[in-house]
């Protein structure tokens, strides 16, 4: 989609002396989704496990390639415009989906998968070192084959977990530390068979882990990050009551906990509970009773204030009007259920995945729906600025299947994500990718923190922040700032910047803002207060030349690589003296009109000119009030 810069509707606004843009109307964000990709050849069977999003270009999905009895573990990275395949192991007959966990910066990360060695089932595991996976090293003995494992990792990669049923119907974990695992503990000797649900902490050595008993309790355990704290009762069955299908997530710091389930009391029920990361609160239950629950799941913020859950269910006999239900959790309190999508007729088991951001703002709902009585699409619901999208298609399938369809993954601030999907024709599957881009305002970048640095000129301040993630695949933002009170600009370059017209012995304090082409962020918090000390004598008039002001001496221009008519151009410079700034401006196409002036920190700057056009740019050095005469350049942009 092209949207044009007089339509997005951007208003200005003024505060404390500053003009700055207001952002952008709830209806100016705009979800893009690229055209479909495959990721690898087709083949003849492909049960899809699991996605990670590592980047605005980088998916790794886990599968498994299924060949008549022969089971084959691969994982593929999609990138734009290839994707490479690492089969983790030979082909043999093991019965369970290839899963996997990524560190976020894509340095690290393990897949995990189930096979047969002279008849009993053993889990292995391969490792991500950052460009390639290592074979198959043993994990477990005597596994459970029929219940696929559950994985996740800390974002930074350096603690994950993965938990699996033995052959004895037992649970046990074994936690990562980046690079290896440790030795398996024994979570619950004797548990039934079914969902098994594990969650680690974004940002802690904290992880959750979730299974069915055999008193049909949903249970669970978490790290502490020093040992297993003991087995908790998440369900609380009253009665005859049995649990199934659990899904368990964590906040960023492990401290606060989710849960989700489906409760059979004859007809069944969704249920949901919230912790402190190890014991629960009361159940609540989710909508009226159904004929039958199928599978669920649920997602947390990163503060453990918000979440979203979905599952799938029967009205009547199963199949006959199955609909996707969600709900949210806010502020500990669970919403009604809506309906997301639905009804369908047959074994249309939508199968959901829930992906969520940090703020809890922006979610995405994955799952499978009916094309028509014969065949499935994977759909995409996209949460912006409170509001569901409707499903958007990313992947069909000729003819019935209950393997995995379509999952997505989704990056930290959900802005960006990928869906996978597996698409079958005439036969044969293959994996398919579309990526997602939420074009909105940027986030808030922190509090800039002020520094007052001595130079032979006197006392300056130098402001820096850290701005929010990265969002979308447009320009990076640029960024603002606004004092209290008003006077002082501080033109930026990049993450810092150099006060200019500070008056000594006022106490200022400083805000930045985030800009990008869909409108202005939030204010970040203010500065702690700052104070330039009163000069001992005159202070140096503007424009005092008398004193040594650094020039100029050296001003070269570089040209680099082209793209839909722009030329990338290097600009950098040289002083005769130390300069704490700088101002730059470059002329309009041709070479005869300028453009305003911005001021850099740093001898060198980034533009984009339009190819085979005349420009003039001029290059000015600044110390403290001082100010160099500018440097003039001409040249031509290449074709």
């Amino acid at each position: 989609m092209i949207r044009l810069r007089n339509m997005l509707g951007i208003a200005t606004a003024t505060a404390l002396g500053a003009t700055v843009l207001a952002g952008p109307a709830a209806a100016d964000d705009v979800v893009q989704w690229t055209s479909s990709n495959y990721l690898n050849n087709s083949q003849a069977g492909i049960a899809l496990g699991n996605v990670a999003f590592t980047s605005a270009s980088d998916t790794f999905a886990a599968w498994t390639l299924t060949s008549g009895v022969n089971y084959q573990p691969q994982v593929t990275r999609g990138t734009k415009g290839a994707s490479t395949t690492w089969p983790l192991d030979e082909a043999t007959a093991t019965q369970s989906q290839t899963q996997l966990a990524m560190a976020k910066d894509g340095s690290t990360g393990f897949a995990v998968y189930k096979k047969l060695v002279g008849g009993v089932g053993e889990l292995f595991w391969s490792r991500w070192n950052g460009t390639s996976w290592s074979g198959g090293t043993e994990l477990a003995t005597s596994v459970n084959l029929a219940t696929p494992p559950a994985v996740d990792i800390r974002r930074d990669g350096t603690f994950g977990v993965v938990v699996w049923k033995t052959s004895a119907n037992g649970t046990q974990a074994a936690r990562f530390n980046g690079t290896t695992f440790a030795t398996p503990e024994s979570l619950d000797a004797s548990t039934t068979g079914g969902t098994l649900s594990a969650a680690v902490a974004t940002g802690a050595n904290r992880a959750l882990v979730s299974w069915i008993s055999t008193s049909a309790q949903l249970r669970s355990r978490a790290w502490t990050g020093n040992g297993w704290a003991p087995a908790r009762d998440v369900s609380q069955n009253v009665g005859a009551s049995t649990a199934g299908a659990g899904v368990v997530d964590l906040s960023a710091d492990g401290t606060r906990s989710v849960a989700v389930w489906a409760m059979n009391t004859g007809a069944e029920t969704a249920r949901a509970a919230v912790g402190n990361g190890d014991t629960w609160a009361t159940p609540t239950t989710l909508g009226t009773t159904v004929a039958n629950i199928q599978d669920m799941d649920v997602a947390l913020n990163a503060d453990g204030s918000r979440a979203w859950a979905a599952w799938g269910y029967d009205t009547a006999a199963a199949g006959s009007s199955v609909y996707l239900n969600r709900a949210q959790l806010e502020s500990g309190s669970w919403s009604s259920p809506t309906i997301a999508d639905g009804p369908k007729s047959d074994d249309t088991r939508p199968d959901p995945d829930v992906g969520i951001s940090d703020s809890g703002l922006r979610a995405t709902l994955a799952y499978r729906g009916k094309q028509d009585s014969a065949n499935f699409v994977g759909y995409v619901q996209v949460l912006s600025r409170g509001s569901w999208g409707s499903g958007v298609p990313v992947g069909t399938f000729e003819g019935n299947s209950v393997s995995g369809f379509t999952r997505m993954a989704l990056s930290p601030n959900g802005t960006l994500g990928s869906a996978v999907s597996v698409e079958n024709t005439g036969g044969q599957q293959v994996l398919a990718r579309r990526a997602m881009t939420i074009l909105t305002a940027p986030d808030a970048p922190s509090a800039p923190v002020a520094e007052q640095l001595s130079t032979p000129l006197g006392n300056i301040v130098r402001l820096s922040w850290t701005p929010a993630e990265f969002i979308g695949n447009f320009d990076y933002p640029s960024f603002s700032v606004e004092s209290d009170p008003p006077g002082p600009v501080c033109p930026t370059d990049g993450y810092s910047c150099v006060v200019q017209g500070m008056t000594p012995g006022i106490t200022y304090r400083f805000r930045a803002f985030a800009t990008a082409y869909y409108g202005v962020s939030e204010p970040s918090p203010w500065s702690e207060p700052v104070t330039l000390p009163l000069p001992p004598g005159d202070p140096v008039s503007p424009g005092d030349t008398s004193l040594a002001t650094p020039k100029i001496s050296k001003l070269t221009v570089k040209q680099g690589r082209s793209a839909k008519g722009m030329r990338k151009v290097q600009v950098r410079w040289t002083t005769t003296a130390p300069a704490t700034s700088y101002q730059i401006r470059v002329s309009k196409p041709g070479g005869k009109k300028w453009k305003p002036w911005r001021t850099v920190t740093r001898p060198k700057a980034i533009l984009r000119l339009k190819r085979a056009k005349k420009y003039r740019i001029a290059v000015k050095a600044q110390q403290a009030q001082v100010t160099s005469p500018a440097k003039i350049v001409r040249f031509r942009v290449k074709r």
